[in-house]
């Protein structure tokens, strides 16, 4: 039974994925920060700074629309601030807008070319507009900016992973995974690459890292039953495609149905 091809299609499951900020904190802080800062604006409406802070206020809400507002107001009151671009552009990408952010990335790198967080959203960004090659050499050159940065080896390894580039997938996932020792999405996604080379073995240890690291990961209970079917463990396959059905993964459910009734 060849299930390379659903290897493969993990992928996809990261690529579906948004770009979402996290709304941390308080909402009711966030909320009074607008007001209080919309009140500096409204007696020095030049005031670039409670632009730049009211909109990053706003994007805690999730009003991604008004930041960008803001945003757009910083740089037209300070055209070369490159973190206002950095932001709008990350602001304009969870719109789903993704062109103009790839813009507002290319001018924060033109006014600051060492700006690694900026190649790296950059490269997530091209990823939502199937640039591969673009999202490549972008999460090469956050690299090359910040030898440390964990999350662009596990992106690059991911995309390296869609280009069939199973054995540079992994070496990146590994880089992460050193860096990042608790970083289960890398065990999940170098378990698929191995997955994709038919390294079985290699992928069921992964998967079970990644359990271990993140016990309610559908996904991971997902895949080590399809690698465990593929080492001829079918009861240990569908216990785990049962987990993963349980945890609600949809894909799981049809695989129960296919190999464990």
């Amino acid at each position: 039974m060849n299930l390379k091809p659903i290897f493969i299609a993990i992928l996809l499951f990261l690529t579906l994925q948004t770009n979402a900020q996290s709304n941390s904190g308080n909402s009711d802080v966030h909320k009074r920060a607008v007001t209080d800062y919309s009140n500096v604006i409204r007696q020095n409406p030049e005031n670039a700074e409670a632009y730049y802070l009211r909109a990053r206020a706003k994007a805690k809400l999730k009003d991604y629309r008004g930041a960008i507002e803001d945003l757009s107001k910083v740089i037209e009151l300070e055209p070369e601030n490159a973190q206002a671009y950095y932001f709008r552009g990350r602001y304009k990408g969870l719109t789903k807008a993704y062109r103009a952010s790839i813009a507002d990335f290319d001018k924060a790198i033109e006014q600051q070319p060492n700006y690694a967080e900026a190649y790296y959203f950059r490269g997530r960004t091209k990823g939502f507009v199937n640039d591969l090659n673009g999202a490549l050499a972008d999460y090469s050159k956050a690299i090359e900016i910040e030898e440390q940065y964990a999350q662009a080896y596990y992106y690059r390894g991911v995309i390296k992973d869609g280009m069939e580039d199973y054995q540079g997938a992994i070496g990146d996932f590994s880089q992460a995974i050193k860096l990042d020792p608790n970083h289960a999405d890398a065990y999940l996604y170098r378990g698929a690459s191995k997955g994709n080379i038919e390294d079985y073995r290699g992928a069921l240890a992964d998967f079970t890292t990644s359990i271990e690291l993140k016990p309610r990961n559908a996904k991971a209970y997902y895949f080590r039953g399809l690698a465990k079917i593929m080492l001829e463990d079918d009861e240990g396959g569908c216990r785990d495609l049962k987990k993963a059905a349980k945890l609600g993964f949809l894909e799981a459910e049809l695989e129960v149905g296919r190999h464990c009734e």
